[in-house]
């Protein structure tokens, strides 16, 4: 899905200038987002992600669309930039909430708020997880032009991950991909609970994004995108409980 720059408002108002703000887009995956972002308002743009084959891919689209784009390889929890680097921080892809325990959630809010200068943006964006608990389905069945992904997904026994199996077959090489994925269930109330106890404030949310329901007919989970700013420094690092 190509990066919906539309819900994006309170970071789009910044325009290019020599003293433009310092974005990271943390997450940054093929780089689509960083890009856009890159050449349409912003300069000073800086994308991570812990794929080598995603930032390879992401530099290479970058290079043919002439955009200047700083593309690193590295972790999202501890990256290796200097604190206070960066006026703003993105983690608008999959990667809040999907990064398999709540302490590597709580570690990736950290990194963000260290990298951030006192006052910097943070705008985060997550699944409704309310809304997957009421509606997800147990099996799913998708079929591709030459096979077919199947999906098993279970509730944790607290309700507040979503363990998901996977499996893609092909016709010519039958079982082609198996692996297991685990999402952190979150609602706004807890997100909000989560960034002021890390020591966020300002907190604003965009209205929710998606629609239940696509042209196929197939369920389509709601997002939603907060923006924060980062506290003072004695504060914004304080350990969550």
């Amino acid at each position: 899905m190509r990066p919906s720059l539309a819900i994006n408002s309170e970071i789009l108002r910044y325009r290019k200038s020599e003293s433009g703000p310092r974005l990271l887009d943390l997450g940054c995956g093929d780089g689509e987002r960083a890009i856009a972002l890159a050449s349409r308002s912003f300069n000073l743009v800086t994308g991570l992600d812990g794929a080598q084959s995603l930032i390879d891919l992401a530099i290479q689209r970058a290079v043919k669309r002439r955009v200047d784009v700083a593309f690193v390889c590295g972790d999202p929890c501890a990256t290796a930039f200097a604190a206070s680097s960066f006026d703003e921080v993105m983690l608008l892809g999959d990667l809040f909430g999907h990064t398999g325990t709540a302490k590597s959630d709580v570690m990736l809010l950290r990194e963000a708020g260290r990298v951030l200068k006192p006052g910097g943006r943070l705008h985060v964006g997550f699944s409704d997880g309310d809304w997957i608990r009421a509606n997800y389905r147990t099996e799913a069945m998708e079929g591709l032009p030459s096979g077919f992904i199947y999906r098993h997904r279970a509730l944790s026994g607290d309700g507040y991950s979503l363990r998901t199996e996977v499996l893609s077959s092909g016709e010519e090489c039958g079982i082609a991909c198996q692996n297991t994925m685990v999402e952190l269930l979150y609602s706004p109330r807890d997100v909000t609970d989560l960034l002021n106890r890390l020591g966020f404030d300002a907190i604003t949310y965009d209205a929710e994004i998606g629609r239940h329901t696509s042209a196929r007919g197939r369920s389509i989970v709601p997002r939603h995108v907060v923006h924060c700013k980062a506290g003072r420094i004695g504060t914004r690092l304080r350990l969550v409980p």
